[in-house]
């Protein structure tokens, strides 16, 4: 069977991103901050684990899950600006690049030497939320 490839070029609408990265940003926020009250009612996550976060060291807070996860989202919508502007398959470019850093983010929470194993699941379950949230809104709402 023969492969058919698509060649035409896709571009990225830079009005549209502006606006799909808010809301990755908010609904990436509102995603882990789920998680993380679902994590703590069930007492994954402990208050005497300190982690290095947006906001400083100490215990994971709702604070520290909003900046990350609104800081995840600027990230993502500055790269996907950049390799729109630089790749002729932008999407492509793009879904290589988050896959990249998602497992290179996935090796953080077993950094946390104190962390019981519910707490890495609930860590690793807010960057893998995250990163879906942010590529599948800037991809879809930000296409040209």
């Amino acid at each position: 069977m023969e492969r058919i490839y698509c060649d035409t070029p896709q571009r990225v609408s830079y009005r549209n991103l502006i606006w799909a990265g808010a809301l990755a940003a908010f609904f990436s926020a509102s995603a882990s901050s789920l998680i993380y009250a679902i994590a703590s009612a069930f007492g994954a996550i402990p208050h005497d684990v300190v982690l290095a976060n947006p906001t400083g060291s100490g215990p994971l807070t709702y604070g520290a899950v909003i900046a990350a996860s609104i800081v995840a989202a600027a990230s993502a919508t500055a790269l996907f600006a950049f390799i729109g502007k630089v790749s002729r398959h932008p999407i492509a470019g793009f879904r290589v690049a988050v896959i990249a850093l998602l497992l290179s983010s996935l090796s953080t929470p077993f950094t946390v030497a104190a962390a019981p194993g519910a707490m890495k699941v609930s860590l690793i379950s807010m960057h893998v939320a995250v990163a879906s949230i942010c590529y599948g809104l800037l991809t879809r709402l930000a296409r040209a």
